[in-house]
C-alpha cells in the first residue's frame, strides 16, 4: 500500500485538550530515566528508542511529576502539526529549508533541536530531524485506537510521523504515515510528549 493511500481519505476528528512538547525528547531530558542510554549530545534529539521505551519515559516522567504524560495519538500530533494550515507543509506547499532538516540540507546526520523555525503553534522539529512515535497502532483510516484485530492487515506496528533527516521531502509533508514494530529502534526515530490537562 502506498504512501498516498494509508494518507486517505480526509476525515475529522474530535480532540480533547492537550499540551504537547516545543521540541522532541532530547536525549538530557531521556538519560535521567535511563542513564544507560548512549548521549552523543545532550540537545539532540533522542534515537534509538522503541515504542516501548517511549511509553516507559513517559509513566516515569507522570511518576515523578504527578501529572500525566504520554505519547500524542496521531491525530494530536496532525494537529499540532499542522497549527491551522491546509498546506503540504505548515509553512506552505513546497519544501522550506528554514524550517526542517531533510535529506536534502542535513549533512546526514541528526541536528539539536529548535534550530529550524517552527510552526505557528511554536512547535519546532514537528517535520524533519527524527520521526516521532505516536500511540496508535498502524491501518487504514479511521483507525481503531489501542486495538489489534485478529487477522488484521494492520495492527502489529506503531504509527510514526513528520519525516526525518534521512528522508526525502515527500516524507516530511503533514499527512505523510509510517510504522514500525514496537520492539524496534533506529537512529532517525524519536519521540515528543503530550501532558493531559
Amino acid at each position: 500500500m502506498g504512501q498516498t493511500d494509508i494518507a486517505r481519505p480526509v476525515h475529522q476528528v474530535t480532540l480533547s485538550d492537550f499540551y504537547i512538547g516545543k521540541y522532541e525528547v532530547t536525549n538530557k531530558e531521556y538519560v535521567l530515566f535511563d542513564p544507560t542510554h548512549e548521549n552523543p549530545g545532550d540537545d539532540l534529539p533522542v534515537v534509538k528508542i522503541t515504542w516501548d521505551e517511549a511509553c516507559a519515559y513517559c509513566q516515569w516522567l507522570s511518576e515523578k511529576t504527578g501529572k500525566t504524560y504520554r505519547l500524542p495519538t496521531e491525530a494530536e500530533w496532525e494537529y499540532a502539526c499542522r497549527a491551522g494550515t491546509t498546506t503540504e507543509y505548515y509553512w506552505g506547499t513546497e519544501m522550506d529549508d528554514e524550517f526542517c532538516w531533510y535529506f536534502g540540507n542535513s549533512g546526514g546526520k541528526v541536528h539539536p533541536v529548535g534550530k529550524r523555525k517552527p510552526n505557528k503553534f511554536g512547535l519546532y522539529d514537528m517535520m524533519g530531524n527524527v520521526w516521532e512515535w505516536c500511540s496508535d497502532w498502524f491501518g487504514d483510516y479511521p483507525a481503531e485506537e489501542e486495538t489489534n484485530p485478529a487477522g488484521a492487515d494492520f495492527g502489529t506496528f506503531r504509527v510514526y510521523r513528520g519525516g526525518c533527516w534521512c528522508y526525502d521531502a515527500y516524507c516530511c509533508r503533514s499527512a505523510i504515515r509510517n510504522s514500525g514494530a514496537p520492539m524496534f529502534s533506529y537512529d532517525y526515530l524519536g519521540f515528543r510528549i503530550v501532558k493531559t490537562p
